[in-house]
This record gives C-alpha cells, structure tokens and sequence, in this order.
C-alpha cells in the first residue's frame, strides 16, 4: 500500500514539475497545435513577429564607429537593444478575425489562444571587436543565457567582419570613416525554436575630439528565418507538426547614433528604424 502511494505521489511530483517547466509561450503553442481547428497558418501569424523582433535585436548595435582596429587593438563590452513592441506586433488576422500573437494580450476571450503580455523586448550581448589587419575587423558577440520567464531560456552567439573604406573618401579638409560589415547571428530559444539573421551594412562615422563626440550612421539590409522544432516543445510529443519555416519581415534599417569617449571607455547611444524600431545602448573599453 505504502509502495503504491509512493509510486502515485512519485508520478504527481514529476507531471506538476513538468507543467511548471512550461513556459506561457510553450503552454500557447501547445493549445495551438492540439487544436483541429486551428492548422500551421494560425501557427505561423502566431509567431511571426518573434521571427521579426529576434531578427532586429540580434541585428542591433553592430557597430558604434566605422573606423578599422588594426591588431593587437580592441575594444569588448556589452551592447543594449531594447525594442518596444508596437501594436502591429500584438495581433495577426486569421479568417477575416483579429487574432492575438505571441506578443498580444494575455487575458482573452473563451477559446481564443493568449499572447504573453510583453510590452518590450531587450538582450544584453556581449561584444568584442579584434583588428586583424589594417583593414579588417572581427565581431564576436554571445548573450551567454538570457531568461525571459514568459519565453524562456535564450541563447545567441554572433560574427561579423568589417572592411575599411576610409581611404577611398578621406580628406584632409574632412576626415571621416568608411566600412562595410557583414554579419551572422543564430538565436536558441528552449532549444526548440531557433532563429538566424544574416546582416549586411555600409557605415559612416565622424569624430569630433574636441567634444569627445563621434556621430555614426549606416544603412543596412537584413533578412531573417525561424525553424521551429514543433516534436521538442514540452508535452508535444507526436502531437507536433515537424519543423516549421518561416522568414521574417526584417529588410532595410537605417542606424544613426553618437559615442562619448571617456579615456578608456566609449560610451554608445543610437536608434535604429526598420520593420521595427530599436534603441540601441552600449558601453565598452577600448585599446
């Protein structure tokens, strides 16, 4: 008797820590694929600004000047984006009906799936930018793991490298830095849902070391996908669909921003308008 009652006890531990392990996110999808009425294009309007907002914050803050580090000089810190989640993001139409995404409200109707509530989106990165030669430059950059309670456990790495152009425009009248960079991130979200952004842009920057101001701007393209792992949600099981595709909505962005230089440190601040709009924030050392 008392083997049973540990056996049952046993079974009721594991299955309430189980659904505790769920997050609001998972429990959502979850609803959605088990629902027949309900097919992968409700799925994909669901989840489409996640595609989108993980594109534009990995593609965030690439750079905060557009001259080239020659080695052994670099300068590594932590990088902000913080992207405020407009209402565009909150809702999709499916079937001629509003609907809410994984971004919208989280109290809804009777049999209408929720979003998560998040008003904003932010992912601390870590960034070191390495001179290699005169005129290249390496990018790497890691959130390491980030948590958001309402999506999860969030992991990004990311590399870029940058070619200096400042000889084909520089002048003695009117000195300032030319570069292009490409760039490459791949987020893992709870090792089911993953997302890779390809970057490229074309940056300008001018320093002014009386002010200890340099103002920097770039115009970039961006295109991002999503593969979502639908077997590998908790509690899915055989009830999942298979890997889900999709692109984001990502493409051209305008950066513009200024650092202040403080002897060894640079502080960052810059906008960044596309798709979606992002602050970008950053302070770093430099060598």
């Amino acid at each position: 008797m008392k083997k049973s009652i540990s056996v049952v006890f046993c079974t009721l531990l594991l299955s309430f820590s189980y659904v505790i392990a769920q997050t609001p996110l998972e429990k959502n999808i979850k609803q959605i694929l088990t629902d027949p009425q309900r097919g992968q294009s409700y799925l994909l309007g669901y989840i489409q600004p996640l595609t989108t907002v993980f594109g534009t914050v990995m593609g965030s803050g690439l750079f905060h000047r557009a001259s080239v580090k020659s080695f052994p000089h670099f300068d590594i810190g932590l990088t902000y984006p913080y992207l405020y989640l407009p209402g565009k993001s909150k809702t999709f139409v499916y079937q001629e009906q509003t609907r809410e995404t994984a971004f919208g409200k989280e109290k809804v109707s009777p049999g209408e799936i929720p979003g998560t509530g998040l008003s904003a989106l932010a992912l601390p990165l870590l960034q070191i930018n390495l001179g290699l030669t005169e005129d290249f430059e390496l990018m790497l950059r890691s959130s390491l793991v980030y948590t958001i309670s309402e999506l999860g456990e969030i992991r990004v790495s990311g590399v870029g490298i940058k070619y200096g152009l400042s000889d084909l425009v520089n002048s003695v009248s009117f000195p300032i830095d030319l570069s292009v960079q490409a760039s490459y991130h791949l987020l893992s979200m709870n090792g089911w849902f993953k997302t890779g952004t390809f970057a490229m842009n074309i940056q300008t920057s001018k320093e002014i070391p009386s002010l200890l101001l340099e103002f920097y701007t770039a115009l970039g393209y961006e295109v991002t996908s999503t593969t979502m792992l639908s077997d590998k949600i908790p509690g899915i099981g055989e009830q999942g669909i298979g890997d889900v595709k999709q692109n984001g909505q990502n493409g051209l962005r305008l950066m513009l921003g200024a650092n202040l230089h403080l002897l060894f440190v640079t502080l960052q601040a810059g906008f960044e308008f596309g798709y979606y709009n992002v602050l970008s924030l950053g302070a770093k050392i430099t060598y």
